[in-house]
């Protein structure tokens, strides 16, 4: 058992002379007794173990309350509790029912639990209907199936669902026809004829800005497939990157970074482009094949060593510094 009742009026009056030792004994013989449900062993060191009795006053408390509490039974040997023994015969066919359950799935349904998954005896979900409809507003409260027959319920629940999926048709076409219009706004940006010319966008310094035909265009569209709104193929700051070599992997990148912090916009997309680039021109990095260990080491020690002079020369090469530094400043 990993719970038993315990029952504090009773305790407190059956153990209201015990120290604080023999009540720690008593609680945790009475946690023994019940975890294994059997009795406890005869032997005194047995129950010092159990107790984790160290000192003599430990083992002197676990003593007392073991032949108080816990006496020997003549049938088998073993110290039983009384209320122990009850309480574990109470709670056995309990935890067998509870064993069975489990093996077979789990507690069985009780009648009225069972009406109330079933909504009162009237299905929920009726054949024929795909599940997108099963929770938008078509079941019948109790109260309905209780004002209306039956077959007025379900007739009621067939036009209910009836509504709703004539209702899911209108948003899918509501919805397809604003896809199609983004996608129309969006062919305008869609590569261009080799016929035909693109006349250079002006930066706001002036400078002209040539990229290719459609580059922008298809930017932003992957931009869009990705969730970012308000793309503009026109955006100065997207076709310097452009004109700069980014191409649309770094925006696709970009995009997925921005929705997944629910940032999905245009602005904070071509920024997040245009740090990466700066991010990445300040970097300075070493040239050819770098040094092992010991070419470093040579190298530190060939640094260290330059300029230095012998303690007996430094005197006279400062004396001599500063005699050019007085005849200098006299001419």
């Amino acid at each position: 058992m990993n719970y038993y009742e315990r029952y504090c009026g009773d305790y407190q009056r059956d153990t209201a002379h015990l120290s604080l030792a023999e009540h720690g004994a008593y609680t945790m013989l009475l946690d023994t007794y019940f975890s294994v449900e059997k009795p406890l062993p005869k032997e005194l060191p047995g129950l010092y173990r159990v107790c984790r009795a160290m000192t003599r006053v430990e083992q002197q408390a676990v003593k007392a309350v073991a032949e108080q509490f816990f006496p020997v039974s003549e049938i088998d040997g073993l110290r039983h509790n009384a209320r122990a023994d009850r309480e574990i015969a109470k709670a056995r066919p309990k935890i067998e029912a509870a064993r069975i359950n489990g093996r077979k799935g789990g507690r069985p349904l009780k009648e009225k639990e069972a009406e109330k998954e079933n909504g009162y005896g009237i299905p929920q979900k009726p054949t024929g209907l795909s599940g997108a409809f099963e929770n938008r507003g078509a079941e019948i409260t109790p109260e309905a199936a209780r004002r209306e027959p039956a077959g007025k319920a379900l007739q009621h629940q067939h036009q209910r669902q009836r509504q709703h999926q004539c209702q899911f048709h209108e948003d899918r076409e509501d919805a397809h026809i604003h896809i199609c219009a983004a996608d129309k706004e969006l062919s305008a940006c869609d590569p261009l004829p080799a016929s035909e010319s693109i006349a250079p966008t002006r930066h706001e310094n002036g400078s002209a800005i040539t990229v290719p035909p459609g580059t922008a265009g298809a930017c932003c569209k992957s931009m869009t497939r990705h969730g970012v709104q308000a793309c503009n193929p026109h955006h100065p700051t997207l076709l310097a990157l452009l004109q700069a070599g980014a191409v649309e992997e770094e925006f696709v990148q970009a995009a997925r970074s921005a929705a997944a912090k629910g940032k999905a916009n245009f602005a904070y997309v071509i920024g997040t482009v245009k740090r990466q680039r700066e991010e990445a021109a300040k970097l300075i990095l070493h040239k050819g094949r770098m040094p092992n260990r010991q070419e470093l080491l040579e190298a530190s020690n060939k640094a260290a060593t330059e300029g230095w002079l012998p303690p007996e020369l430094r005197g006279s090469a400062s004396e001599e510094q500063q005699l050019g530094e007085i005849h200098h400043a006299n001419r």
